[in-house]
């Protein structure tokens, strides 16, 4: 119904799509008003899982709409090349199937999914398009279709073709069980001679088992194809998360049974690094809320979430006959409507996969703090000539002890939690002090530009930060350099973090997350990165991060061993908050590269609730100490950018506010120490003064009725200004 545009926008130098409605058709107000539903719709997802609308407007009388390019062909195209191997159509039903769940939780209805709505970009990432028939269920379930059927035959779902006016998302999962099957055999499920016949046979034959197109599947896909297409919506997976899980699980253990053993599938032995830097993972056992010196018993593992297959043999839709016959009458005597709209989308798709969670906790024991470790002395050598000297001739008397250059050691600032150091901001500015308050802070840089994201390099030699679309760093003398910067960025860097061994920098760009190896010399080549050179980087390490799609990604933190992820994402509620897009905390296991890491957390929701949560479901900032314990601060109605601190212990999956001062609000930039067992945080008393103070306390005093002292640092005298702290992990000979 519309034509689609390649243009030029030159007030942001970019290739968009601009899709236009034909003149023929502005005298029919149910296309106009189609046009405009789609562009309302997909404004209302707001999510990276589908094109975003850049504009939309109307010139002349002609309705427009301007989207993102999607130049790298759809599906359909795909098809036409063959076959499409069962590792990629799961990464393309990943994404598909996470962007439906976001519509559905909206109460948006697809309606009309096919390879021809499914979009690719010029990186190979599918997503989905052309939402003009969608259904809306906050419109009362009203559609602008009327009483006609609409969609494409081969695609719809029973209970679509029936014209049901209660069709909620399962009849989009149906679609993606078309789809699938044709993907991995380039078959359709229902073949007939006429698009009647073919409907008929959606209602009342059985899905026939893909491996009679196909018998070199594995057989596990059969059952996924199987439930995806049941007659009944029941007895379907009731989210595309549980279909796409369950499909991924299938394939994995498919490649795991078929790769051949090489010697890399042997355990490797790792040698032990340089004493560089020590960074302790965890505090002594007995010492936190909820860490015992000997393990607590077993947390029960939930449940997972996904329902089991319908009992073999497939339901052969007799229930459905006669509605199919009637309907059938009805086509042959007044026709049917099939619309083939074209579209564009996006998706990087939010909904959580099945969780799973350790059954036992990990052992409690841990090193020695940097504190506990045997101090070095302090001893003069002195160096003694040993050889007598002839007597009789002059000579050259030997050195006294005096006379010997030594070097004795100048005591450095006392290392607390692992730190020695702390950087933090004033007037856009960075200024380093000693975190035990020794001698005066130094100002390391002057340029006075805006600064967000502070932190150090695991080893404390660079201090990072974002600041326009680039990181950079600068050392502890003010030596300032580019890290990466790009030219390709519309929204920006929204997070950075290195990893614990300093190999690998992952970073959030346009909210999709790419882990990259930290090579400065490849990241930092004299000129601008586009988003091909990232790609490329990725690659090297894995392709599943190039980039990361399964959540729209703002923020991320490593764990102390390298092997989890914790990402702060936009999430989609549930229970109260269902429908609301809000921040969430999702912890993936990274240790293999996988097309579908392992989802071992979810968290605030559905774990704990944070209050206020539903009014302004945004975290101020957040923090992990690498093991079990989390921090995130809430949004507060009193002090913008400060709220509510609260724990979580991702062993007992429990959370509860922790306001460190005396319960009050308000706080923000919780950080914990090198070897958690301190708390960093900055405060803001709720009063007329407003002042900014920055605390640094042991964990263990926040519950133990201790005054609570700020650190010895200048005044911040803008009350809105975030000093954004970063403490430096001590060096250790």
């Amino acid at each position: 119904m519309a034509t689609v545009f390649d243009a030029y926008d030159p007030r942001f130098e970019r290739n968009v799509a601009i899709k236009v409605l034909p003149r023929e058709f502005l005298h029919d107000p149910q296309f106009r008003a189609r046009f405009e539903r789609e562009a309302k719709t997909v404004a209302l997802l707001e999510h990276p899982a589908i094109v975003p609308v850049y504009d939309f407007g109307e010139d002349d009388g002609q309705p427009y709409i301007v989207m993102q390019l999607m130049n790298g062909g759809s599906l359909a195209d795909r098809l036409e090349k063959g076959l499409i191997p069962p590792e990629e159509a799961a990464k393309i039903l990943t994404r598909l199937a996470l962007a439906l769940d976001v519509a559905h939780s909206k109460g948006i209805v697809h309606r009309d999914l096919k390879p021809g709505n499914v979009l690719f970009d010029q990186y190979g990432n599918a997503f989905l398009s052309d939402f003009g028939i969608a259904r809306l269920k906050a419109s009362g379930g009203a559609t602008l279709t009327g009483s006609q059927i609409i969609g494409t035959p081969a695609y719809m779902s029973p209970e679509q073709i029936q014209g049901e006016k209660t069709i909620d998302g399962r009849s989009d999962i149906y679609a993606l069980g078309v789809i699938l099957f044709l993907m991995l055999s380039n078959q359709m499920p229902f073949q007939a001679d006429t698009p009647a016949k073919v409907m008929i046979a959606h209602i009342i034959e059985p899905a026939p088992s893909i491996l009679v197109f196909k018998e070199d599947l594995p057989p596990g896909i059969d059952d996924v194809i199987d439930r995806a297409l049941a007659k009944d919506p029941d007895d379907r997976y009731q989210t595309g998360a549980a279909m796409a899980d369950e499909f991924a699980e299938v394939v994995r253990a498919s490649l795991a049974m078929t790769r051949p053993r090489t010697t890399s599938d042997a355990p490797q032995i790792v040698p032990p690094k340089a004493a560089t830097a020590t960074r302790l993972s965890a505090p002594k056992p007995g010492t936190w809320p909820g860490r015992t010196t000997t393990p607590p018993p077993p947390v029960p593992t939930p449940e997972p979430q996904v329902q089991a297959p319908p009992a073999k043999p497939r339901r052969n839709g007799l229930l459905f006959a006669l509605g199919g016959v009637i309907l059938l009458t009805a086509l042959i005597g007044g026709g049917f409507l099939v619309a083939n709209l074209a579209g564009l989308g996006r998706a990087t798709p939010i909904a959580a996969a099945t969780t799973e969670i350790p059954a036992s906790p990990t052992s409690t024991e841990v090193p020695p703090s940097p504190t506990e470790a045997a101090t070095p002395t302090q001893e003069q050598v002195i160096v003694v000539a040993d050889t007598p000297v002839p007597t009789g001739t002059p000579t050259e008397q030997p050195p006294t002890p005096t006379d010997i250059p030594t070097e004795i050691p100048i005591a450095g600032p006392e290392i607390i939690g692992g730190a020695d150091k702390l950087a933090y901001i004033i007037n856009s500015d960075i200024w380093l002090a000693n975190l035990d308050g020794t001698g005066s802070p130094e100002q390391l840089t002057t340029d006075g530009s805006t600064k967000s994201h502070l932190q150090w390099t695991p080893d404390g030699q660079l201090l990072l930060y974002i600041t326009g679309s680039c990181i950079r760093s600068v050392t502890v003398d003010g030596k300032a350099d580019n890290v990466v910067c790009f030219r390709f960025l519309i929204q920006g860097i929204t997070g950075f973090a290195v990893s614990p061994d300093g190999a690998k920098l992952a970073m959030s760009l346009d909210n999709e997350m790419y882990v990259v190896p930290f090579d400065r010399e490849a990241l930092n080549p004299g000129s601008d990165l586009n988003r091909n050179h990232i790609i490329a980087m990725a690659n090297n390490l894995c392709s599943f991060f190039a980039p990361y799609q399964r959540n729209k990604v703002r923020e991320m933190l490593w764990s102390s061993d390298g092997q989890r992820m914790a990402l702060k994402i936009l999430g989609v509620g549930t229970g109260p908050l269902l429908g609301i897009n809000i921040d969430n905390i999702s912890v993936i296991d990274i240790g293999n590269c996988s097309f579908a890491p392992t989802v071992k957390d979810n968290f605030p929701d559905p774990r704990f609730i944070v209050e206020g949560f539903e009014d302004r479901p945004e975290f101020t900032d957040w923090s992990w100490d690498g093991g079990d314990l989390y921090t995130v601060t809430s949004h507060s109605t009193q002090r913008t950018g400060f709220g509510d601190v609260y724990l979580y212990n991702g062993l007992r999956f429990q959370g509860s506010k922790l306001n460190p001062i005396g319960g009050k609000c308000c706080y923000r930039e919780v950080r914990w120490s090198p070897d958690g067992t301190h708390l960093l945080f900055v405060y803001q008393e709720f009063s007329n003064i407003s002042q900014t103070q920055i605390y640094y306390v042991f964990f263990n005093d926040l519950t133990s009725g201790v005054q609570l002292k700020p650190l010895n640092l200048p005044p911040f005298t803008n009350p809105r200004e975030f000093p954004q702290p970063a403490l430096r992990p001590a060096i250790t000979p």
